[in-house]
């Protein structure tokens, strides 16, 4: 985006950026929409992409931002939205024969639940990766500690109902010792859509979790849905490695923020391979 304050954010890593920063000028000043082509068949040789694709900016001038702000309200209610891009008249409404479709989902979040140290390393590494956090413990000093990150939720738990809202982007990582306060809190991610549930342990605790729960009427293919041991790196013992290596896991098996709609009809703009 391109405004009387300058050029914020980058395309294709800055190799292009200042050029395109022209293009929005120019556009800006004309009030016309128009395409650039960047990168293998674009007419601009001196400006390559180092990747060998190409891709292909539109500049829309003054849009109607109406849109926007309806597609934030939802992305705020934690619902998906969709942004919709004609080449001819700019950000409509509804999706046409002629528009561009793109969906976003709304910004990642992990509900984190333990107690200690490894609650407290996770949370952090958490934020610093960019994911917004819901925090649970047991220990009203963990919940303190924490509290700059400005977490959604943070829930003390014990002699209460567990209630974490837990939607498709949101992931549950339990982070327990003492396992008997992780029960709960999987069956609520159990009955709810997060895209991964995971919870602290060895293959041995896993299994006693996993007993544990069908005791209690949890169907085997629900248990299936919780990862045990959690992380891409196995016996770890130190919490920020243990935090870090469960992040990446999860960071691994995040949905997309934004995927483009298809709806059967052929682009009018595109992005290759950048």
């Amino acid at each position: 985006m391109v405004d009387e304050h300058g050029l914020h954010g980058y395309v294709s890593h800055g190799c292009i950026d200042a050029d395109i920063k022209r293009h929005a000028e120019l556009a800006m000043q004309s009030g016309d929409i128009h395409t650039v082509l960047y990168g293998a068949g674009s007419p601009y040789m001196d400006l390559r992409l180092p990747c060998g694709g190409s891709l292909e900016l539109l500049f829309l001038p003054n849009p109607d931002i109406e849109p926007l702000i309806q597609a934030v309200k939802s992305l705020d209610r934690r619902e998906e939205a969709t942004v919709c891009i004609s080449p001819t008249l700019g950000l409509v409404t509804d999706i046409g024969l002629d528009t561009q479709n793109f969906r976003y989902r709304p910004p990642a979040r992990i509900a984190l639940a333990g107690r200690g140290a490894l609650l407290r390393a996770a949370a952090r590494q958490a934020v610093a990766s960019g994911f917004e956090i819901m925090i649970a413990s047991p220990d009203l000093d963990d919940l303190e500690a924490l509290s700059d990150l400005q977490p959604s939720e943070s829930l003390r738990l014990g002699g209460q109902t567990v209630s974490l809202p837990l939607d498709p982007n949101t992931a549950l990582l339990c982070l327990f010792h003492d396992h008997s306060w992780e029960t709960e809190l999987l069956i609520n991610a159990l009955n709810q859509q997060p895209f991964y549930i995971g919870a602290l342990g060895s293959v041995k605790t896993h299994e006693n979790r996993r007993q544990t729960l069908l005791k209690l009427g949890i169907k085997p293919s629900q248990l299936d849905r919780i990862v045990g041991p959690i992380g891409l790196v196995m016996r770890l013992k130190e919490a920020n490695a243990i935090a870090l290596s469960a992040l990446a896991q999860i960071l691994s098996l995040r949905p997309a923020m934004i995927e483009q709609i298809d709806t059967g009809q052929a682009p009018t703009l595109k992005q290759v391979n950048d």
